[in-house]
Parts: structure tokens; C-alpha cells; sequence
């Protein structure tokens, strides 16, 4: 059973939670800075480069801030994420130069000491 939710819980294209799991991970956390990322033109880097290697580079990516410590999930669709941890503006400036090498190009929205409840309702009016 142990396996089944751990295999549901995990995004394995990207290499992060899934939306369920990240919820839970941060109804557990009590204060945090938080950037949310929508990905630019991402089915048309998929046609153009082929889904392997532009999920590679996205998963390399997130590897990397999981190793500073963060946690990553999916948030609304496949390109759209949520990043969770301290000095996030400092972490992002990283993507952003990644990114660009691999002509990638996202938008991000801020959210500095914030609580789940209160990032949830942000977010959600983000996307009306």
C-alpha cells in the first residue's frame, strides 16, 4: 500500500510531488516564502525539442532546488509549479539562467511568509 501512495504522490516526468501531495506536505508548514511558476510555450518546446528532453531539463531543474532544501510540485496543469522554501528570489534568479540557456521562459508570482491557507486563496485568484 506504502508503494502505491508513495508512486501517487510522486511526479516522476518532472521529478516532484503531485498537487494531493504537496497540499499535504504544506498543511504541515507554518510559515514559508513561495514562488509560483508558469511555464511559456511549453507543448510548443515539446514539438520542437521532444517531450524527453524538455522533461530532462525540467527535472534536472527541480533537482536542484530540492537540494537547497525545497519542496516542488505540480500546482494547476503540467506547467504550472509551486516552489516552497526560504530565500526563494535568491533560487529563482538560478531558473531563470537555466532557463534561458534551454530557451524556456516562465512567469512568476511571489508570495513572502506566507501560510497554505493563505497561498492557496492567492493562487487561486492568480488563475480566475
Amino acid at each position: 500500500m506504502s508503494e502505491i501512495i508513495k508512486r501517487l504522490s510522486f511526479d516522476k516526468e518532472f521529478g516532484i510531488l503531485t498537487k494531493q501531495a504537496l497540499e499535504i506536505k504544506l498543511e504541515k508548514l507554518d510559515k514559508f516564502d513561495s514562488c509560483f511558476i508558469d511555464f511559456n510555450n511549453l507543448k510548443k518546446l515539446n514539438n520542437l525539442m521532444g517531450y524527453n528532453k524538455v522533461n530532462k531539463i525540467i527535472f534536472n531543474i527541480f533537482q536542484d532546488f530540492k537540494d537547497y532544501g525545497c519542496v516542488v510540485g505540480r500546482w494547476f496543469s503540467g506547467d504550472e509549479i509551486l516552489i516552497v522554501g526560504s530565500d526563494i528570489k535568491g533560487k529563482i534568479s538560478i531558473l531563470k539562467d537555466i532557463s534561458y540557456k534551454n530557451n524556456m521562459s516562465f512567469k512568476e508570482f511571489y508570495f513572502i511568509k506566507n501560510n497554505f491557507k493563505t497561498i492557496g486563496g492567492k493562487i487561486g485568484r492568480l488563475k480566475q
